[in-house]
């Protein structure tokens, strides 16, 4: 491990690849102080357009630390911003990065393609502190960790400036910290050959502190020594505490009417009932415009609605505070991962705020963003999204009637995390648990179909509790979508038969309701059947006694099982008796 009173030979004095004497040059008289302050946008399109990186670096160095910061603040890209850093020596940089937001030192730093992370060994001690200041406790210990690794000993020493309590909680987030604290603890340097833990982070931080100040080492086992014993006598706080940050907090806004239709008639204009209101063809044009700008997530693409160059400059500037309140909240990473996914946050909130006060209508949505403030928009599309976790609040004490996937999907909506699908077109989704680490593997919903899911999956309550205890028990164990199976063998019984008894059926009715009951070019029942199975749905639940809309959410949880059904049986028109368990039920043995 280097000293850490020693730095690296770059960058110092001169940026890395930077030839050496570069510094003496001097910068163009005209182009310095407060001529290039007078306009900065322009001054940082003309520094960005310059082939000559020597006149680059002797304007940038020709700033004061403030005059450099506000430049960088204009830069429009990462890359444009490490760029024009990378440009001044390392003193005026070091200064400069005292007068930039943390929250841009952080991007630069976590962005692999801006090559800055030299930064984290040039950073005050200061700003490192308001940087931690803004995290949550493990991105704290990332931020700790990541300094000790540092090849610069300027960041190396910043591990050591910080107060023990402070580097015991960062420490308490790591589990292994806890599993092996009292061996952690005895540690000292002469009697091992390094720290006694198999986390490559944590050893880091603990062998950095051992060699090299063991007065810190033991003063910050001493504080997580108190904190674990306050834990002990305080478990149920604790348990709290420890839950991950990455949720958003719904519960701190106020939960409006659960039911979405009321509220977006509500909110809609008289006028703009889209029953009663015909569009013109230049109104259609004009909202279809608008819709695909709010599609692209491209506020500047909205002619409409009164937006003016400073009214778009605005909400450029309230969005960028937006996503980055957004990222504090979710724990203060700012890689691209999490800024992307901020992103997306922010603008599913902002889109369903729009839809919510504009009752649907885009070109109203455009005028919305000329008169209302973002925070208010932001503000009603979580209030859409609360209203939505409401209703799956409503069955969650059904639990025990659900299967593998309906869990993780009733998960997903109790505990809401919106964002944008992976890929070019924009969907917003709910993601849903997984223990998959690349976005592209992770199960989600779309915010749209989440109303008709919650349905579907009431129906499906609704009838489990009529029918034989010991099938649905059974079905419900005989796949992860145990539910959907024995929705799906239901679904082929009345088809065929007119009998509510899925265990009526083997693998050959199951050909024989793709044969006679599914539309192959439309991947689809045949209006036919799902007629008939509507009108089987009203008569038994009238049969049970159960009201208009729960016989409702039946029929809408057969008729979502055989869709989907019949949506496989086209792919697999004859399937094997293994491959059915996930689609339709078999019984015992499956047939």
């Amino acid at each position: 491990m280097p000293d850490p009173t020693t730095t690296p030979d770059a960058p110092q004095g001169n940026t890395p690849g930077e030839p050496q004497g570069s510094s003496t040059e001097t910068p163009p008289s005209a182009e310095t102080g407060t001529s290039i302050m007078a306009d900065p946008c322009t001054t940082v399109q003309r520094l960005l357009d310059s082939p000559d990186e020597g006149r680059v670096r002797a304007i940038m160095r020709s700033l004061s630390p403030e005059q450099a910061a506000e430049i960088i603040r204009y830069a429009p890209s990462s890359k444009d911003k490490s760029r024009l850093l990378g440009s001044m020596e390392r003193l005026q940089r070091a200064e400069t990065l005292d007068h930039v937001a943390p929250t841009l030192f952080a991007m630069l730093v976590e962005n692999p393609d801006t090559g800055t992370d030299y930064l984290l060994g040039e950073v005050s001690y200061e700003r490192f502190r308001e940087l931690l200041a803004l995290c949550s406790p493990e991105q704290r210990f990332y931020w700790v960790s990541r300094a000790a690794r540092h090849d610069d000993g300027a960041a190396q020493l910043l591990t050591l400036l910080l107060p023990p309590r402070d580097l015991a909680e960062m420490l308490l987030t790591v589990p292994d910290f806890r599993r092996n604290f009292t061996q952690l603890r005895q540690y000292e340097p002469d009697q091992f050959e390094e720290v006694p833990t198999k986390n490559p982070q944590l050893k880091v931080v603990l062998q950095f502190m051992a060699d090299f100040d063991t007065e810190m080492y033991k003063a910050v086992f001493l504080a997580a020594r108190n904190s674990l014993d306050w834990e002990h006598v305080n478990k149920e706080a604790t348990e709290e505490f420890l839950q991950p940050q990455a949720i958003r907090d719904f519960e701190k806004y106020e939960a409006p009417d659960t039911d979405l239709e009321s509220q977006e008639s509500a909110a809609a204009p008289a006028e703009m009932d889209s029953e009663a209101t015909e569009m013109s063809r230049e109104e259609r044009e004009e909202d279809a415009q608008v819709q695909n700008a709010l599609a692209q997530r491209d506020f500047a693409a909205l002619t409409t609605g009164g937006l003016t160059a400073e009214r778009l400059q605005e909400i450029q500037e309230d969005l960028e505070a937006m996503i980055q309140r957004e990222i504090v909240d979710a724990g203060g990473s700012f890689s691209p991962e999490a800024l992307e996914q901020a992103s997306g946050r922010v603008h599913a909130y902002l889109h369903y705020g729009l839809i919510r006060l504009g009752g649907g209508v885009h070109a109203r949505m455009a005028q919305l963003l000329a008169e209302r403030s973002m925070i208010s928009v932001l503000h009603a599309g979580m209030e859409y999204i609360e209203a939505i976790r409401q209703r799956a609040i409503r069955i969650a004490h059904l639990r025990e009637t659900f299967d593998k996937e309906q869990m993780i999907l009733l998960e997903g909506l109790l505990h809401p995390r919106v964002g944008i699908s992976p890929g070019k077109r924009t969907e917003y989704i709910f993601w849903l648990p997984s223990k998959a680490k690349k976005t592209e593997g992770r199960p989600a919903i779309l915010i749209d179909e989440a109303r008709d899911a919650i349905e579907e999956l009431a129906g499906w309550a609704a009838l489990a509790q009529w029918l034989p205890e010991g099938q649905v028990r059974r079905a419900l164990h005989s796949s992860p979508s145990g539910a959907q199976a024995y929705l799906g063998a239901l679904v082929v019984a009345l088809a065929l038969y007119r009998r509510w008894d899925p265990t009526l059926i083997d693998l050959q009715d199951v050909y024989d309701f793709h044969d006679r009951m599914v539309d192959t070019a439309a991947g689809d029942m045949t209006p036919a059947v799902k007629e008939s199975l509507d009108t089987f749905a009203e008569k038994w639940a009238r049969a049970q006694g159960l009201n208009e809309q729960e016989s409702m959410r039946v029929g809408r949880a057969l008729l979502g099982a055989g869709e989907r059904l019949a949506r496989w049986l086209v792919r697999y028109p004859r399937p094997k008796a293994s491959q059915c368990k996930n689609w339709v039920y078999l019984g015992v043995g499956g047939r």
